[in-house]
C-alpha cells in the first residue's frame, strides 16, 4: 500500500514539474506552412523534413518522393554550394533519403509558379537523416548514406545501431 501511495505521489510531482518546465521546439516548419505564408519565413532560419532529390546539377527537397516526381508546390529549391558544403561534398550520397534540412529560407515573390517560391541556402545549412525505423532499407532501398550506414554489421548489431541512431534523431536539438 505504501508503495502504491508512493507511486502515485511520484506521478503527481512529476506531472506537475514537467507542466512547469518551457516546451523546447525545433523551428521546423512543414511545407504547408511555407506555401500558406512564405513571406513570414523569409531570412530565417527553419528545419525542413522531407526526401531530398538531386538531378541535373539541381537539388531539392520535397514533401514527398510523388512530390519530387512532379511539378508540386510541395518541394524547395536547395542551394547547391550549401548543400554540398553542409554534406562535405557527399550530397549525392542523400538522393532520395528521408532527411531534415537546416537553412535559412529565402522567400523569391518573383519565383515561377511551378515551385514553392523561395529556397534554402545558409552558410549555416545542416543536413541528417530523418528516419523513424530500423527496416527503413524495406522501404527505400535508394538511400545510400543508410544503406553504407548498416553495411557489414550482423542483424543484432544493426538493429541495436539503428536503434539508437533513430533514438538520436528523435531527440536531437540544434
Amino acid at each position: 500500500m505504501k508503495a502504491l501511495i508512493f507511486f502515485v505521489i511520484s506521478l503527481f510531482l512529476s506531472l506537475s514539474i514537467s507542466a512547469t518546465l518551457p516546451e523546447i521546439k525545433q523551428n521546423q516548419v512543414s511545407f504547408f506552412e511555407l506555401n500558406n505564408n512564405p513571406a513570414k519565413y523569409n531570412e530565417k532560419l527553419i528545419d525542413v523534413i522531407g526526401v531530398l532529390s538531386v538531378q541535373d546539377g539541381e537539388a531539392f527537397l520535397c514533401e514527398t518522393m510523388d512530390d519530387c516526381l512532379s511539378w508540386s508546390k510541395s518541394r524547395i529549391g536547395l542551394d547547391l554550394p550549401s548543400l554540398d558544403k553542409a554534406s562535405l561534398g557527399g550530397y549525392k550520397m542523400y538522393d532520395s533519403c528521408h532527411v531534415i534540412i537546416i537553412g535559412k529560407f529565402l522567400y523569391d515573390s518573383k519565383e515561377g509558379s511551378r515551385f514553392l517560391k523561395g529556397n534554402l541556402k545558409s552558410g549555416e545549412m545542416q543536413i541528417g537523416l530523418s528516419v523513424s525505423r530500423v527496416d527503413y532499407h524495406k522501404f527505400n532501398k535508394n538511400c545510400a548514406v543508410w544503406n553504407n550506414f548498416v553495411e557489414g554489421y550482423s542483424i543484432d548489431e544493426r538493429a541495436e545501431r539503428l536503434r539508437i541512431l533513430i533514438d538520436n534523431m528523435r531527440n536531437r536539438t540544434r
